[in-house]
């Protein structure tokens, strides 16, 4: 499965493509510096290895190419400043034998936490999957992440199987068309 042209928009929210840069986003946008500005060590703690400590713009360089390797990231501006406030991450869940299923990941900097705009990022890419034949979503979160728990449950997943030992849960959503 090929993932291109990923954009949609919410009331307070737009989503695009991180190399699709235009007219939406603020000229003065650098990608680098605004990885490095929502990667913040209590925004990545329970992240893998590889997504800590991106303090410098090589660092940021080099995670960019890495997400670009795995799937699509989009960005998630903030409508009201045009600055983005976080980071989608969409894949190809290769455990899943349909084509149309996706991994999940998302990504707010911590100015953006507590104001519902996961909630609505959510809400508003589901409604994206129904018109894209998008039929099957997974996400896992850091098992302490009560959070993200509650906005994917508020958003129809359901949570899998999950073995006490792991760090991370993983969570479901069948759509329907």
């Amino acid at each position: 499965m090929t993932i291109t042209k990923h954009h949609f928009e919410t009331s307070r929210l737009l989503i695009t493509e991180w190399h699709a840069i235009d007219k939406n986003v603020p000229p003065q946008f650098n990608l680098t510096d605004t990885v490095q500005k929502i990667l913040t060590p209590a925004v990545t703690h329970s992240l893998p290895a590889d997504w800590q400590n991106i303090h410098t713009d090589e660092h940021a360089k080099n995670w960019i190419k890495a997400r670009d390797s795995e799937g699509v990231t989009l960005l998630i501006i903030e409508k009201q400043t045009n600055i983005p406030i976080g980071l989608f991450i969409l894949t190809k869940d290769e455990d899943n034998s349909n084509e149309t299923a996706l991994r999940i990941g998302y990504i707010l900097e911590e100015p953006a936490w507590g104001k519902g705009f996961a909630s609505e990022l959510i809400e508003g890419f589901i409604v994206w999957c129904r018109h894209n034949n998008i039929s099957l979503l997974t996400a896992g979160i850091d098992k302490d992440n009560i959070a993200s728990k509650r906005v994917l449950e508020k958003n129809g997943f359901t949570c899998l199987l999950q073995n006490n030992s792991e760090d991370s849960i993983f969570f479901q959503h069948h759509i329907n068309p």
